[in-house]
């Protein structure tokens, strides 16, 4: 069977990871402007670009910062996580890898079908929620359901973790879709036998679903599909609606964790300002697209948002939908989700290997 890997994207509010003393937000310092990244992943696309090349020319850069889980927003120094950062200069951001994951080394032959890049979107200056470690970690071990055994990779994008002080532009389309086309193009260099899929909830589903549009996959290359998890719809209308139900949320009843707040004057301005331009609406799906939805999402207008996003995926025979009877975070097992939870997974990878198969059909006939 091919090998592939899976980039996940979601919002970082219910939760985190952090080094103590120290914020995420900022910690790329070498910061390139957008033509520099887009003419680097046509480079790095080109094959010419070895794993020696990318860290001797800082496009991927190491770091010995301490990793802990974090509670109500403080770091547990008791509970490290099994990750380490490498920061992606030309991107304004950065990635956590499992620490057994060495550049340059080669994986075990047949240990993994792919690998996970797990990205928190808009919202906070702490990066990497809880509930994406954890299915990051059940993808990696391949122990429980789904058995689709993948390698994380921990992504920060869209103005949150370290990408938080980066100009606003990198949120929009065009920005966002690049990050992802630089994160697949380093990994078809660090792990050459692998491709796979770009997974995003919330804001990181909508920019999944404009990466499945881009014209950077009309060439098939390492991505086989996308997968949405309760994406914002982009117009303006709905927007506005998410927004005022989402600080409803968190000014009334509680409905988040209290622990991580939203910077309302930051990436949640950006939010606002971006999200109704993003394209994918008005584009044609290049790969497999999966939205999975939930009925009870109360920061979207119900059941509009439903509505709307089976019309959108009617249009296209690439892409389907699967409604679940709960709310916003489809990626967690808290009590009571402990199913859903597991049918998503389940679902999920079931996708994934429709997907690569239809990828290994197409390669082949060329």
């Amino acid at each position: 069977m091919r090998l592939g890997f899976v980039l996940l994207f979601g919002v970082s509010v219910f939760g985190a990871f952090a080094s103590p003393g120290t914020k995420a937000a900022g910690c790329v310092t070498h910061v390139k402007n957008f033509s520099d990244l887009a003419q680097l992943n046509a480079e790095i696309e080109s094959g010419a670009l070895n794993v020696t090349d990318l860290v001797q020319r800082q496009i991927l850069v190491e770091t010995d910062t301490k990793l802990y889980k974090l509670r109500d927003g403080q770091a547990m120094l008791d509970q490290p996580v099994p990750f380490r950062q490498i920061l992606l200069p030309f991107a304004h951001t950065g990635v956590y890898l499992p620490k057994s994951i060495h550049l340059g080394h080669k994986l075990p032959k047949g240990h993994y079908k792919g690998f996970v890049i797990l990205m928190p979107g808009i919202g906070t200056q702490i990066s990497n929620a809880q509930n994406l470690f954890d299915i990051g970690s059940t993808l990696q071990k391949g122990k429980r359901e789904p058995r689709l055994r993948v390698l994380p990779l921990l992504l920060d994008s869209t103005l949150g973790g370290m990408q938080f002080e980066a100009p606003a532009a990198w949120a929009d389309h065009e920005h966002s879709v690049e990050v992802v086309r630089h994160v697949a193009a380093i990994a078809s260099v660090l792990f050459p036998e692998l491709r796979g899929q770009v997974w995003g909830r919330s804001q990181g589903g909508l920019i999944a679903l404009e990466f499945a549009g881009s014209k950077h996959l009309e060439t098939p290359r390492n991505i086989s599909g996308v997968i949405a998890v309760n994406p914002p719809y982009p117009t303006q209308h709905m927007v506005e609606e998410s927004i005022r139900l989402t600080e409803k949320c968190f000014n009334g009843d509680g409905a988040f964790d209290k622990g991580v707040i939203l910077s309302f004057n930051h990436s949640w301005k950006v939010y606002r300002e971006v999200t109704p331009h993003f394209h994918c609406l008005r584009r044609t799906s290049k790969v497999p697209a999966l939205l999975l939805l939930g009925s009870e999402d109360g920061g979207y207008p119900q059941p509009d948002h439903l509505e709307v996003w089976k019309t959108f995926a009617s249009h296209s025979d690439l892409r389907q939908t699967k409604v679940y009877q709960a709310g916003h975070n489809l990626w967690s097992r808290e009590s009571g989700m402990e199913e859903i939870f597991t049918d998503v997974l389940s679902t999920s990878a079931s996708f994934f290997e429709q997907s690569d198969a239809r990828l290994t059909q197409i390669l082949s006939a060329k």
